[in-house]
């Protein structure tokens, strides 16, 4: 997330000019809610066997590509 952090909010603050405040407010709490949220649940999948941590790390990618699902659809519907 770091590398694409200051980009999101740059975007954010582009696209939301009236209340860039909140949406930055937004942004930056869902930034902080997804490491607090993905490592334990990552740990609670893996356990301790390295097979299940491989599986566990899936949720990265899944958890992106839900990530590009949403951002195309809520595009879609601004349309």
């Amino acid at each position: 997330m770091a590398p694409v952090f200051p980009t999101t909010l740059a975007i954010t603050g582009t696209v939301f000019s009236r209340v860039t405040g909140t949406a930055m407010g937004i942004v930056i709490t869902c930034a902080w809610a997804g490491p607090a949220v993905s490592s334990p649940l990552i740990g609670a999948i893996a356990g301790g066997d390295p097979l299940r941590l491989r599986k566990a790390l899936l949720l990265i990618p899944a958890f992106a590509a839900v990530m590009v699902f949403l951002n195309l659809r809520i595009l879609l519907a601004l349309r």
